[in-house]
């Protein structure tokens, strides 16, 4: 199953062609959508040491704030006080 894809695509085209393969894997369309992978990506790089700013340029974030609402959920473990534990 391949999608041929010539130019741009809009965010409502990576929609359906994510649903699409979503559902071809035989998993619930509805809990993944295209804005899932942009989410992925921005954690997943903060997550690697990634500057906000290289974050930015690749998902197209215009403020910093924004960027902190994807990357906040999935950091938040990484960088607290019970870090310390493990070097007792």
């Amino acid at each position: 199953m391949y999608i041929y894809i010539k130019g741009r695509l809009s965010d409502k085209s990576i929609d359906l062609i994510v649903k699409k393969y979503i559902g071809a894997l035989g998993l619930n369309e509805n809990e993944l959508a295209a804005h899932s992978l942009r989410s992925v990506l921005s954690t997943s790089a903060a997550m690697m040491g990634m500057a906000d700013i290289a974050i930015m340029k690749q998902t197209g974030h215009i403020t910093r704030e924004m960027v902190d609402r994807y990357v906040q959920s999935g950091t938040r473990y990484n960088n607290n006080s019970s870090c310390i534990l493990k070097n007792i």
